[in-house]
Order: C-alpha cells, then sequence, then structure tokens
C-alpha cells in the first residue's frame, strides 16, 4: 500500500507498506485512531495516528486545525471500508513539508473580545491572536467556543487566558 509517513520533527516520507493492522500499530507505536480527510465535501483520504499518543505523552507533530497531532502519522488512501493506497493528488500536498504547521509556544499570542454582528445581532466572542506580532484578521485568530452576554464577562475570560497564556499555556 502507498502511504506517506510523518515522523514529529522530521520530512514526509513516501513509503510502501503492508496493509496489515499489526504493521500499521507498529508504525504508529500503538493503537490506531482513524481520522478521515475531505476535500470539496468527498472523502479525500485517511490519517492513521496513535489512538493513545497525547494520553503518553508522544511528541507534537503538527496542527490539524486547532487540535495538535502527535506522534507518528501514515496517510492512507481508502478501498472502500478498507485502507488503500494514498490518492495521487494527495501526495503533493503531504510531501510538502511547509504543509504541516506546528504552533511556536514560544510566540507570544494574546486573547481579545470581538463584537460580531448577524441577523441583526450582536455577539460577544472572545479570541487568540495566534501571533502578536502579525496582522490581526481571521487567518490568526482561534476563537472560543462561547458567546457572551455582557463585555465584563468576556473580559474576566480574557483576563484568565492571558494569565494563564504567560505562566506557559496556551
Amino acid at each position: 500500500m502507498k502511504v506517506v509517513v510523518r515522523k514529529p520533527g522530521q520530512n514526509p516520507e513516501r513509503k510502501e507498506i503492508e496493509n496489515d493492522l499489526k504493521v500499521l500499530q507498529e508504525i504508529v507505536g500503538g493503537l490506531i485512531e482513524h481520522i478521515t480527510i475531505y476535500k470539496e465535501g468527498e472523502d479525500w483520504f485517511g490519517m492513521l495516528c496513535n489512538e493513545e499518543g497525547k494520553l503518553i505523552g508522544l511528541e507534537p507533530n503538527f496542527k490539524l486545525y486547532t487540535e495538535t497531532i502527535v506522534g507518528t502519522v501514515v496517510f492512507v488512501g481508502h478501498d472502500g471500508e478498507d485502507f488503500g493506497d494514498l490518492p495521487e493528488d494527495a501526495y503533493e500536498l503531504l510531501m510538502d513539508p511547509g504543509s504541516y504547521r506546528l504552533e511556536d509556544k514560544k510566540r507570544p499570542s494574546e486573547w481579545r473580545i470581538a463584537h460580531q454582528g448577524a441577523g441583526g445581532e450582536i455577539y460577544i466572542r472572545v479570541y487568540r491572536l495566534r501571533d502578536i506580532s502579525k496582522p490581526d484578521h481571521s487567518g490568526n485568530r482561534e476563537y472560543l467556543r462561547a458567546i457572551f452576554e455582557t463585555d465584563e464577562e468576556a473580559q474576566k475570560v480574557v483576563d484568565e487566558m492571558n494569565s494563564y497564556s504567560r505562566k506557559g499555556g496556551q
């Protein structure tokens, strides 16, 4: 089976491996978690990683949206209910080391309040400006999944999150 393997801190590798559960478990170092990656609403390829990776402290590999993926990852294609060869159009993306981002925890970020309008209503939300050295725009924001009633409620959360971030959290 033709796949791409990405180990933490290393460039991705194009490999041909046996389509066997034990082989895949050996590569990721334990039980497998399967995540489907979609393109234009269609199943594109799969990502296999260690199901318990975060619990056992595996090294961070890259970010998928706001989730940090840890440990070695195997990118596979889908062949019906089974894994199969990775689609050719996925190789270009996956073989580019620049496609993988892992946020630098030392990069300064800051939590802020946003007032957003929709349907004639104004919503108060809290977001993190991921990198304060870059412009404040949607690609540099990460929102909490909450809407606040007042600026005061939102400000309390902003203050707590900024305090936590300064102590080394994110």
